[in-house]
């Protein structure tokens, strides 16, 4: 009798597991083949091969922060941007759309209504991930050397579900909101994600299919 109760609880452990990766799957699906109207700008398959990133943290060197292409961090295990950061205070990176060549490469974003991505959050430990709070981004544009950047959002907010609970989310950034003075729409080259603690952190972000949707 325990032997069957045993063999009844692994098959149905076994029937949930593969329920929910086919759940997964085809909500990763959903996202990759997202129907909007959109420019794609990088998405690991070749749409923006010239592109170049950079991540760095503040209290060198008690942290460590990379973000490069790799194979698996995209939607569906393909090729995705993951930024691995670990420590305290502040920790980040950025992905150059023309990778600062040239030095006045940039997009005009001006017939756009918003910036859209699918990210994924992970870390071993809730605690580990980054303060929801901290958790921003912003774009940088081209057209001048210093300060020409955007509103900076709370990523958190503009994303569909929990963005901390270990699955692919798509986050849709109005363009309207990322626009403040000084920022110049017409000459867009940067995508910049950004944390803060004052407790340490350890956590993965995978960013896929960074697009614009067309008005």
């Amino acid at each position: 009798m325990p032997a069957a109760c045993s063999g009844t609880d692994q098959s149905t452990s076994g029937d949930l597991r593969e329920a929910s990766q086919s759940k997964t799957a085809n909500s990763e699906a959903q996202l990759h083949n997202d129907s909007s109207k959109r420019t794609v700008i990088w998405d690991g398959d070749g749409e923006g091969k010239g592109a170049k990133g950079w991540a760095d943290c503040e209290k060198k060197p008690n942290c460590k922060s990379t973000l490069q292409p790799q194979e698996g961090a995209g939607l569906l295990k393909s090729v995705g941007l993951k930024l691995r950061s670990e420590g305290d205070g502040w920790m980040g990176g950025g992905w150059n759309f023309f990778g600062w060549w040239p030095a006045n490469a940039g997009l005009d974003i001006s017939g756009f209504h918003a910036l859209r991505f699918a990210i994924r959050v992970e870390a071993k430990d809730k605690s580990l991930a980054p303060d929801p709070a901290t958790f921003t981004l912003y774009l940088k544009c081209s057209s001048k050397k210093e300060g020409c950047q955007s509103q900076t959002l709370n990523i958190a907010k503009y994303v569909d579900g929990n963005l901390f609970d270990g699955a692919w989310h798509l986050g849709t950034f109005p363009v309207a909101d990322l626009t403040k003075e000084g920022f110049d729409i017409k000459s867009v080259s940067e995508l910049d994600l950004s944390t803060w603690s004052k407790n340490r952190k350890e956590f993965s972000i995978d960013v896929d299919d960074i697009a614009f949707l067309s008005k």
